[in-house]
């Protein structure tokens, strides 16, 4: 007698409801992909126009590299008078040299410029200079920077230089003489942002700074955009620095090697076009103590 259970009848399994469900959706499409597909390409359109929207404001926001020109060409000289703390000049000159009144005629007479102005870039109220916090704690400026003050003198035409820098040096009071920068920047910008080199022996907030990185690039770029009344961001790397020295230089652009003449084509910058110089101040001390930042600085107007 066989006691096994009798096996289980196989179910059956209906597909009915599913087929029917799966046919009217498959009428529901055919009834309605012209507008499913225009719905499928017009998110497809939103989210390019979203990401080119993202690209192009990124693009924007990005510096911009220097402008072609105009290359200004008004011939200067440039007079640096006695320092005491300076060599190559004796006693005698270092007491002419604080009358610069007197060397200021002196040269004129000599060199017959057709106007000549003096600079005292220690003096930081004749001009907005805005540094690094770190190095006015220190007293950088009173005890381990020398600011040498200079005459320019304006000449009729850029080949009356070296005749004129030959007399103007027997002048004294006259430490040295070299062939002034009329300058690329002026009316191109209105502030630059000196960044930290990387030379040996250079100094931004301490002695031998590491160079500024990208990022801190970046972040100074982020920060100025976010400031009212910024139009434009110009990025001057070392290439275009050494095009522009390239552009004005003659035999003495570089005189014994002097490191004050050679110290500033070391430097990248950022300069910045506003809408209105009033915010030259407030972009000064905002970004002043930046990483990477050595110096900010108003430039003159064109």
């Amino acid at each position: 007698m066989d006691n096994h259970p009798d096996p289980p009848e196989p179910e059956e399994l209906s597909f009915g409801e599913v087929s029917e469900r799966g046919a009217r959706l498959h009428a529901w499409i055919l009834a309605r992909r012209r507008a499913l597909a225009v719905c499928v390409a017009a998110t497809l359109v939103v989210c390019a126009a979203g990401a080119g929207s993202w690209y192009l404001r990124d693009l924007s926001r990005r510096p911009l590299p220097p402008p072609d020109g105009p290359w200004p060409e008004r011939p200067e000289i440039m007079v640096a008078l006695c320092h005491p703390r300076l060599p190559d000049c004796p006693a005698e000159g270092d007491a002419a040299a604080k009358d610069p009144a007197a060397v200021g005629a002196a040269v004129r007479a000599a060199t017959g410029v057709t106007s000549i102005r003096f600079f005292d870039p220690g003096n930081v109220q004749e001009k907005d200079i805005w540094m690094p916090q770190l190095l006015e704690r220190n007293n950088v400026r009173d005890t381990d920077v020398v600011y040498v003050r200079y005459l320019v003198g304006h000449l009729a035409r850029r080949e009356d230089y070296p005749r004129a820098a030959e007399r103007a040096r027997s002048i004294l009071g006259v430490r040295d003489v070299l062939p002034g920068t009329p300058g690329f920047w002026p009316g191109k910008a209105d502030v630059v942002i000196r960044l930290c080199p990387n030379e040996p022996g250079m100094d931004c907030t301490s002695v031998n700074d590491p160079p500024i990185s990208e990022a801190q690039k970046q972040d100074i770029v982020d920060l100025l955009w976010d400031i009212e009344g910024v139009e434009k961001i110009y990025f001057e790397d070392r290439p275009h620095v050494a095009k522009v020295a390239a552009h004005y230089a003659t035999d003495d652009t570089t005189p014994r090697g002097d490191p004050m003449v050679t110290r500033e084509p070391l430097e990248e910058a950022f300069y910045v076009k506003l809408t209105d110089r009033r915010v030259i101040r407030t972009v000064g001390e905002a970004v002043q103590n930046m990483p990477g930042v050595r110096l900010v600085e108003a430039l003159d107007p064109a």
